[in-house]
């Protein structure tokens, strides 16, 4: 049973990175990078069940000792973020973060390309000694450099969150919530790191290393089933293409003068009072800059200056100030509920953090004092 749940993990990778590579919409770049992440995921289901299940380990005695493949994995995943986020991407300078892997392969190469019998002749006679402590220190510095890499993507995803305040009312998005997904399967990963080192040093791993290592390779084939059912459901994560990157100087070349800064702060807040659209729950920075035609570069410095806020803070600003009249109208029959989706906020929990965040109350409070 377990052969069949592996082998069909493996060939949905392989098969989900052969789309990833061929497909033309979206940031092409990143996607590739997700595509070689899958197949290296892949192939390590493909080397457990060869090993464990078929014993090609004969045959392809490569196999063994392949232990490069698995400091590939978080520098690749923050790869794919930073590549998904930045419009101005320089690759070389991401190079070192490949260097530990290649550092790991050109070590070991020797006993990589050793035959099986020099392998098992290299083990038996040195594992006892300084081999069993060389295997320790492996798992150890692997479990740090996942550690590493885990705060890594968190920081990307935390940037990602600030770049899209410049351009969108709510941070339900799809980018957003696909780059924390990865980011709870590398950390489960991370986990079971840890796990792995301290059953090995506590000699628990040489009495159930067979059921220990099918664990692992289990838990890699349902993560690459998860990746799959969520490009299913969500296509646009391979096909959107969210370079939305903003510099700490990005006004530096701004040709908006003082007189049309003053000029688009008065047409905005017009249109702001009588059109409303911060009632779009959905209410994006172009959208806006379109029906105010202005070029959406100079409204967002136009709210960045003159409101000293990004776009996430200025319209919300808007939508708490609505309901704050309404919370404050004893006639008013709405739930407090109501009232957030009908000022343009997408959820309670969003409502209540931007409420407090300019009342420092909560609605509650806020309507039990006002009333």
């Amino acid at each position: 049973m377990w052969i069949i749940v592996l082998s069909f993990g493996a060939l949905q990778g392989f098969f989900l990175a052969f789309v990833l590579f061929i497909h033309k919409l979206g940031n092409r770049r990143a996607n590739r990078i997700l595509a070689f992440l899958l197949l290296l995921l892949s192939f390590n289901v493909v080397r457990y069940l060869s090993v464990e299940y078929y014993n090609l380990s004969i045959s392809f005695p490569l196999y063994i000792g392949l232990q490069t493949i698995p400091f590939l994995y978080g520098p690749l995943l923050y790869l794919y973020a930073e590549v998904s986020f930045k419009r101005n991407f320089t690759p070389i300078k991401y190079f070192i973060h490949f260097i530990p892997s290649l550092v790991l392969l050109l070590f070991t190469l020797s006993f990589l390309v050793e035959s099986i019998s020099g392998k098992m002749e290299f083990i038996i006679s040195n594992y006892p000694k300084n081999l069993r402590i060389a295997v320790y220190l492996l798992f150890f510095v692997r479990f740090l450099h996942m550690l590493f890499y885990n705060m890594m993507i968190l920081k990307s995803i935390k940037n990602l969150a600030q770049v899209l305040k410049q351009t969108r009312s709510n941070l339900k998005e799809i980018s957003n919530r696909w780059f924390k997904y990865l980011l709870k399967g590398y950390t489960i990963f991370l986990s079971l790191m840890l796990l792995y080192f301290l059953l090995l040093i506590s000699g628990i791993y040489y009495s159930y290393g067979e059921q220990i290592r099918l664990v692992f390779a289990l838990i890699i084939t349902f993560f690459i089933h998860a990746i799959a059912f969520k490009t299913l459901i969500n296509p646009e994560i391979i096909s959107e293409n969210i370079l939305l990157h903003f510099s700490d100087d990005k006004y530096k070349n701004s040709h908006l003068t003082t007189e049309n800064r003053i000029k688009y702060k008065t047409l905005l807040a017009d249109y702001m009072a009588g059109s409303k659209p911060y009632h779009n729950s959905e209410l994006k920075l172009n959208e806006l800059a379109n029906n105010l035609s202005i070029q959406p570069y100079n409204l967002s410095q136009v709210i960045n200056e003159q409101h000293k806020m990004n776009f996430f803070d200025f319209i919300n600003s808007y939508r708490v100030e609505e309901a704050k009249n309404k919370l404050c109208n004893s006639a008013t029959n709405e739930t407090i509920l109501s009232i957030a989706f009908s000022v343009g906020f997408n959820s309670k929990t969003a409502f209540n953090r931007a409420f407090k965040k300019y009342t420092q109350m909560t609605p509650s409070q806020f309507k039990k004092v006002n009333q």
